[in-house]
């Protein structure tokens, strides 16, 4: 005979399976609840726009960011405008000794839905050294040359920050936080500005070198017209006088170097008595450097015999080759002569542009070396250059010295 359960065990059993499925389907339930209230914080906390999940699950619509052409002019303009702040405001901050790693961006450029654009958000470090109201000078300059705009900079008192807002065509571009840091350390550098043939250029010119009231160190060739009175006056304005000595170049006769040139045809008293000459008409000087002269260089009797002058005079010399030109570094290890070499010339092209490459080019040097000497021929371009930048690279770091500051301290 068949055994059937009695209906209170049959009832027992169902109820069992009940209990079982109420507490599956509450288990699935706290999961999902679960799983929505860690999903609704991750949005919350790391997205920007929350508010889309709360759209779709109401069935409302989303706002979709419309795609940007950027062949159309307004996107081009935006663009170009703000790659123009971005380059002035790179400037400022290299002036500032900021280096990438002293800066941190928190919000990066992005076009939004709306068409506008969200600003940039960065927090920079600077060099205890370098003053609140000197950062805020400095980056209101380089931005307002390219038609941006500092609406807001205020400074907090108890944590010694400035908050600068920089605006470019209507819009915030940039919200700035700069920060004082004791612990960066400001780098200086020596830079010594040699201005050859000072002599051939025009009186004014001459003139508002001198009004520039920085140190630098002037070179005459002592045959030329008015030499000695402009060497004069020019140390009258407490600056710097050398000799330029003409020598014979590799392009002689066809580029001569002028009228009692150190030739290599000549014999070796014709050419020590020209040096000596040359030394004792601008008495004034305190050194000697080469005008042309790369073929001189290359014949050690010639040169030799030209230190040696130069170092019975008491006068230090100066090279006047860039490093790619000097072949052994024969002209400054003559025994006993207090002597440099220069680092290069700032006007191999004479381009306002070229010439501010270089000075650049050239105090970057000053800083990793401590000190360096540059060339320079006198004409307005270079003028024009020294009078917008010299303040800028003080700010830098950038101290301008005479040669002979450079000279002694080597020695």
């Amino acid at each position: 005979m068949r055994y059937r359960p009695s209906h209170a065990v049959r009832l027992r059993q169902f109820n069992k399976t009940q209990r079982y499925e109420r507490l599956l389907r509450s288990l699935g339930l706290v999961l999902v609840v679960t799983g929505l209230v860690i999903g609704g914080g991750w949005v919350f906390i790391f997205t920007e726009e929350p508010s889309d999940l709360f759209a779709w699950l109401f069935n409302r619509p989303i706002p979709v960011e419309q795609p940007v052409d950027k062949r159309t002019a307004s996107f081009k303009k935006d663009e170009g405008g703000f790659r123009e702040l971005e380059l002035a405001l790179s400037g400022a901050l290299i002036n500032l000794q900021v280096s990438s790693d002293q800066v941190k961006e928190t919000q990066s450029r992005r076009r939004q839905s709306d068409g506008k654009w969200r600003a940039v958000k960065r927090t920079i470090r600077v060099a205890d050294a370098y003053s609140l109201i000197q950062c805020n000078l400095e980056i209101n300059r380089a931005v307002s040359q390219t038609g941006g705009e500092v609406i807001q900079a205020a400074e907090r008192r108890r944590s010694h920050e400035l908050l600068m807002d920089i605006t470019y065509d209507g819009y915030v571009a940039y919200h700035l936080t700069i920060i004082r840091d004791p612990s960066i350390i400001r780098k200086t550098g020596g830079l010594a500005i040699i201005i050859n043939q000072a002599g051939k250029s025009r009186r004014d010119i001459l003139d508002q070198f001198l009004e520039l009231k920085r140190p630098m160190t002037f070179g005459f060739v002592p045959w030329e017209s008015g030499a000695v009175k402009m060497a004069a006056k020019t140390v009258r304005k407490n600056q710097e006088v050398i000799v330029n000595l003409p020598m014979e170049p590799k392009s002689y006769p066809r580029i001569s170097p002028g009228k009692k040139a150190i030739l290599i045809d000549q014999d070796a008293q014709t050419n020590r008595r020209i040096v000596r000459e040359a030394l004792s008409i601008l008495s004034v000087a305190m050194g000697a450097s080469n005008y042309m002269g790369d073929k001189i260089r290359e014949t050690p009797e010639i040169m030799n015999l030209v230190l040696d002058e130069v170092k019975k005079h008491n006068k230090y010399y100066i090279d006047g080759f860039d490093g790619s030109q000097r072949p052994g570094d024969r002209a400054v290890h003559f025994q006993g002569l207090q002597s440099a070499v220069s680092w290069g010339a700032l006007d191999d092209h004479q381009n306002q542009e070229r010439i501010a490459i270089r000075l650049d080019q050239a105090s970057f040097a000053a800083l990793e070396q401590s000190a360096v000497i540059v060339t320079a021929n006198a004409h307005a371009n270079l003028l024009a250059v020294l009078s917008h930048k010299m303040k800028q690279l003080e700010l830098r770091g950038i101290e301008f010295v005479h040669v002979s500051d450079i000279v002694i301290n080597k020695e």
